[in-house]
């Protein structure tokens, strides 16, 4: 009957783990999905040449951003993100392309020991190639990248 007790136990906490970490995961995608999203819209600003200094998040967008040209000036930048905040805080990509990662808070004026994730984009335009800078936003803590 132990046995039996014991086996039961050590399947519904395997069956528990397996359910958090795929959880976890579906959180992750969904994050990166959000974030791409915004990245998508200030880019077609970027390409239509209306890029504003402040940028109004509209609808379900999600995320701080943060517009730099290729000197590190700082163009644009979200409503709510301070002014002196640096979204900069992994390398730009390639032209056309963008990059993701994850990074400690503190690199971005967050919550130290909270992870965060960082998508760029680097763009060209009429005023010279551009890198913009998502990340979730900052006024909520990153719960789903959180270390469990």
């Amino acid at each position: 009957m132990v046995g039996t007790t014991v086996v039961v136990g050590v399947l519904l906490l395997g069956a528990g783990l397996t359910a958090a970490s795929l959880l976890r995961r579906t959180l992750e995608s969904d994050t990166q999905s959000i974030l791409e999203d915004r990245v998508d819209g200030v880019a077609d600003l970027i390409a239509n040449g209306a890029l504003p200094r402040v940028l109004q998040s509209e609808g379900q967008q999600v995320g701080q951003v943060q517009v730099v040209d290729a000197s590190g000036n700082v163009l644009a930048i979200s409503v709510g993100l301070g002014s002196t905040s640096r979204l900069d805080v992994i390398d730009a990509p390639p032209s056309g392309t963008h990059v993701a990662a994850t990074v400690d808070g503190s690199l971005i004026q967050a919550a130290p020991d909270s992870r965060y994730r960082v998508v760029a984009r680097h763009v060209p335009s009429g005023l010279g190639p551009m890198t913009f800078y998502v990340v979730p936003s900052l006024a909520a803590r990153a719960t789903t990248l959180t270390p469990t």
